[in-house]
């Protein structure tokens, strides 16, 4: 803020200097009085000062002091190896001799993960051995049957103030990060429970993990932070997860326990190849007529050869990923747009809608596919109709990406759709 200062102060000074040297000069060369150099100057002055106070207004409203300073926290935070998950989560039941050993490393975690955020308060009680779960910290989360293992980058951070008893402030926090996950199968293969612990440990079996293995989702964090002195660097005296569901402090650790997350869309917008894949393919599959797609039917029933010619024939083959033994669950018959009495289909790939999917990971994107039709009926009556369809793409290697399984969702009338593009025009028309 006061390099902003120090800029409009310089300019300001500039602009007096240059008519300064315009009146030594010589009121005549600008054919000005004196007294009209002085009003120009003081109105200069004016303007300048009113353009400053405006600029800071702006500036101070755009640039969120606290905001960045809880980007900066939860980057820090969230920086945690797979031993800091495995030490940090422990909560046994029984504290013996082991666990007292053990806590020289906890701490040292501790105050390696919260450094330069910590309250002296919350401090001291991690000074002292402070067992109650004030923080709450990183942990193996179960999502779609994916596990996170490890967290990445954190994307981006929104509070609001829930309550004010200064100095003390609590804030509720969506905290946007992007989290490294394994299958879960392959997370028993790792990690074992531990009774003790009340967590769990990694196995001595010494399991590889691969990078076919891993992916990455983004997932969306609520927590509820308390806070001393908001408007310096955040002091911290106490950080919980925030869900709705209220889970015992001895099950809260449970990777089925994520109340508290949500998954969010890895992608912000469809990538544009994939974008233009889906409307090739779409394009391609829609226009087609009723023998065709009886023809689809059929090879479906018949077997994964006949299935794979029937792409080639209907010239599909190019824009998808086959799995022999999975066909069948990559492209099902109800996939099939042709259905009770739809006798032809006529669409333009244009009006193809393209958004992207929560569940897209960094591997495996998936989008929704909304277009609409005109459809002839077996009584020779036309209708105006909207498809949506569930689209998996993944890349596969040199050949690019690819369609690995569609599914049909739903079809209706294209009151919605219409409705749909007549609004957002609107909003385009008041933008421009």
């Amino acid at each position: 803020m006061k390099e902003v200062k120090v800029l409009k102060r310089t300019v300001k000074l500039w602009v007096s200097v240059i008519l300064m040297m315009a009146l030594f000069a010589g009121c005549s060369v600008l054919g000005t009085s004196s007294r009209e150099i002085s009003n120009i100057m003081n109105s200069e002055s004016t303007e300048e000062e009113n353009n400053e106070e405006n600029f800071l207004a702006d500036y101070g409203n755009e640039f969120d002091l606290l905001k960045n300073e809880l980007i900066k926290f939860f980057r820090q935070f969230f920086s945690v190896s797979e031993e800091e998950i495995l030490v940090l989560n422990a909560y046994p039941k029984k504290l013996n001799d082991e666990y007292w050993n053990e806590y020289a490393l906890i701490k040292e975690y501790v105050f390696k993960l919260l450094k330069g955020y910590m309250a002296p308060e919350l401090e001291e009680k991690f000074e002292n051995q402070f067992l109650t779960t004030n923080i709450h910290f990183p942990r193996f989360i179960e999502v779609n049957g994916k596990v996170i293992i490890k967290y990445l980058d954190v994307e981006d951070v929104n509070y609001e103030i829930i309550e004010e008893d200064k100095p003390r402030y609590t804030l509720l926090t969506d905290v946007i990060v992007k989290g490294e996950v394994i299958s879960k199968e392959k997370f028993i293969q790792l990690y074992n429970y531990n009774a003790e612990k009340n967590y769990y440990t990694r196995k001595e079996n010494k399991s590889i993990l691969e990078e076919s293995d891993q992916d990455e989702i983004k997932v969306k964090c609520a927590y509820i932070l308390e806070l001393v002195n908001k408007d310096e660097k955040v002091s911290l005296m106490s950080l919980k997860e925030n869900g709705e569901i209220y889970i015992s402090e001895e099950n809260r650790r449970n990777i089925l326990n994520n109340d508290f997350l949500q998954r969010v869309p890895y992608l912000e917008s469809p990538q544009v190849s994939d974008e233009a894949l889906i409307k090739l393919f779409f394009n391609q599959f829609m226009n087609q007529d009723k023998d065709s797609y009886q023809y689809f039917q059929y090879a479906y029933d018949t077997g994964y050869n006949m299935f794979e010619q029937m792409l080639s024939d209907l010239d599909l083959k190019d824009y998808v990923m086959l799995e022999k033994g999975k066909y069948k669950e990559q492209f099902p018959k109800t996939t099939i747009p042709a259905k009770d009495d739809i006798i032809s289909i006529s669409m333009n790939k244009e009006d193809i809608k393209v958004s992207v999917h929560p569940d897209t990971s960094r591997k495996i994107r998936k989008y929704f596919a909304d277009f609409p039709a005109k459809v002839r009926l077996s009584d020779y009556t036309n209708s105006d109709i909207i498809y949506r369809y569930l689209v998996v793409i993944e890349d596969q290697g040199e050949q690019g990406a690819k369609i690995k399984g569609i599914q049909y969702l739903f079809m209706d009338s294209n009151t919605s759709f219409i409705e749909i593009k007549s609004n957002e025009n609107a909003e385009n028309a008041e933008e421009n």
